[in-house]
């Protein structure tokens, strides 16, 4: 009689005592194999958590790789009050006459130009680190010089100027650069023998009129010994000064 427990008959005896056929064994040692020489499996989340550090330290170095850089600012003072400023041809703003210039690009060569009608425009180049805040030196602009007067001349030659009353150093042909701006009398002598010549002229500032030559009349000789006659009377006998009218003290 067989025994139904023998290996031999192609059956096993399983954990019930039961038997256990070839098939079953073969299926588990298939199974069995799949995982042979394979580490026990790990948690999900430290999977999920090393994929989220790696994408976070991605995003961090392309935004630093792509960033642009932060800008620079610039403070300047100015002088006289109502300069203008522009950086690279625009206008900047101001606090009176300090101008906060911001938003300036790092490391680029920046063109700050400074100007007021009547002063001398000044030019500056600047050059600033990334989020630098620098403060330049003070401007002051120099106000332009410029020429207002007249230019003369007269026939003959020679002849004494008096520009509002007061006789200048300068002879026929002269030139003026100096003068005001306004009304101004003008007035040529040459001695005895010329009648003189006066004339009365506007002029603005920064303008230079150029007169037409005067041709002084000649006197005759009796008008002439006339003048000069009256002149030495009026140099013996000088009009009295009216001394000014001192004031009285306060008590």
């Amino acid at each position: 009689m067989r025994d139904p427990y023998s290996t031999s008959q192609g059956f096993e005896p399983n954990a019930e005592g039961g038997p256990i056929s070839s098939a079953n064994l073969a299926m588990q040692s298939e199974i069995l194999s799949q995982f042979a020489g394979k580490p026990p499996g790990r948690p999900y989340a430290v999977y999920f958590a090393f994929v989220l550090c790696a994408v976070a330290l991605a995003a961090v170095l392309v935004y630093e790789l792509t960033a642009p850089p932060d800008p620079a600012t610039a403070v300047v003072q100015t002088s006289p009050l109502g300069v203008s400023v522009t950086v690279d041809g625009k206008p900047a703003s101001a606090e009176g006459a300090t101008f906060t210039l911001a938003d300036l690009t790092p490391g680029v060569e920046h063109v700050l130009e400074f100007s007021k009608e009547g002063f001398k425009p000044e030019t500056r180049h600047i050059k600033l680190a990334e989020a630098e805040v620098k403060t330049l030196p003070s401007v002051t602009l120099q106000e332009l010089v410029v020429d207002t007067g007249f230019t003369l001349d007269s026939v003959p030659t020679g002849a004494s100027v008096f520009l509002d009353g007061a006789k200048l150093s300068a002879v026929t042909p002269f030139r003026v650069t100096d003068m005001a701006p306004g009304s101004h009398v003008v007035r040529l002598e040459y001695g005895f023998t010329y009648e003189p010549w006066e004339t009365k002229f506007e002029i603005a500032k920064g303008q230079m009129v150029a007169m037409q030559a005067v041709t002084l009349v000649a006197r005759s000789k009796w008008k002439a010994k006339k003048a000069e006659r009256d002149a030495a009377k009026a140099a013996a006998h000088p009009s009295p000064v009216t001394p000014p009218v001192p004031i009285p003290a306060e008590p």
